[in-house]
């Protein structure tokens, strides 16, 4: 496990993610309609369910309105929400479970750094579905299942995350900042430049796909159809779907989902997951 939380002298953060595993207290729930406004706020938003759990002091998440989590609590937060992780102060340790080019990563992070991770994403993947879609259950149930993922963590073999090279950190920030507007592939690509390595279009597009296993094309087509899906869950018209995900026209998106999915997009009908 030092391979993945590196300075030893951060081992105290993973022995309060074990802690954790038995001491989760609550677990609330943010929908896509919970997220802020993309123009207002600084911030993402992920086409899969997140995880937010509070180790140590009060860490903030900031959706639609601030949400302050202490020690114990937790926080899911469902695809297609636009939301921000404000810097943690001292004192605050926070844990993030998701899911990034079909592996699950998860981190531990206080306020000097962040240990980024990786490990198998089932079972994970099918219990934060299943955590999204009961939210109106037992909130004593919801505990209880944030602390089985967390104590089938240390069943897993975590290993450091390898961006292998600084640009797929560049085009994964826009991609997940700029998703919700009518960028490209090219535009993601283009994101990878930097003064200091003098990277080239081609180089660019070889390391983005090496990293997420699909094109530019494929990821950004994929990922805005599964946003646009979960929009569609949660009651949006086709039209404000498209226009949500970043699709220029509703036409476009029409003709998108029903290449991916065979049929026409529906108002609110489950989407198919996200790659």
């Amino acid at each position: 496990m030092a391979s993945f939380i590196g300075d030893p002298s951060r081992i105290r953060l993973w022995l309060l993610l074990h802690a954790a595993a038995a001491s989760i207290r609550t677990v609330s729930f943010w929908k896509a309609a919970d997220g802020g406004d993309p123009a207002r706020l600084r911030g993402h938003q992920h086409v899969v369910p997140t995880l937010v759990i509070c180790l140590e002091g009060v860490i903030r998440v900031q959706g639609r309105m601030a949400r302050d989590l202490r020690a114990g609590e937790a926080l899911v937060i469902a695809p297609g929400c636009w939301h921000e992780h404000v810097a943690l102060r001292r004192g605050a340790i926070a844990f993030g479970l998701g899911f990034l080019a079909r592996r699950c990563d998860i981190l531990l992070a206080d306020h000097r750094e962040t240990s980024w991770g990786t490990i198998n994403d089932q079972p994970f993947r099918l219990w934060m579905e299943r955590l999204v879609q009961a939210e109106q259950g037992s909130a004593g149930a919801a505990a209880q299942q944030v602390m089985e993922m967390v104590a089938q963590i240390f069943a897993e073999k975590a290993s450091p995350i390898s961006w292998l090279h600084p640009a797929v950190s560049r085009m994964a920030k826009v991609l997940w900042s700029r998703l919700h507007t009518p960028i490209t592939a090219a535009d993601i690509v283009r994101a990878a430049r930097s003064r200091d390595d003098g990277l080239g279009h081609s180089r660019a597009y070889e390391l983005f796909t090496a990293f997420f296993g699909e094109t530019p094309k494929q990821v950004l087509t994929g990922q805005r159809l599964a946003l646009a899906g979960q929009f569609l869950k949660e009651g949006a018209t086709i039209a404000e779907a498209a226009r949500r995900s970043g699709f220029s026209t509703r036409a476009g998106f029409t003709r998108s989902w029903r290449r991916a999915h065979g049929q026409p997009p529906r108002s609110g009908v489950a989407s198919a997951g996200a790659p």
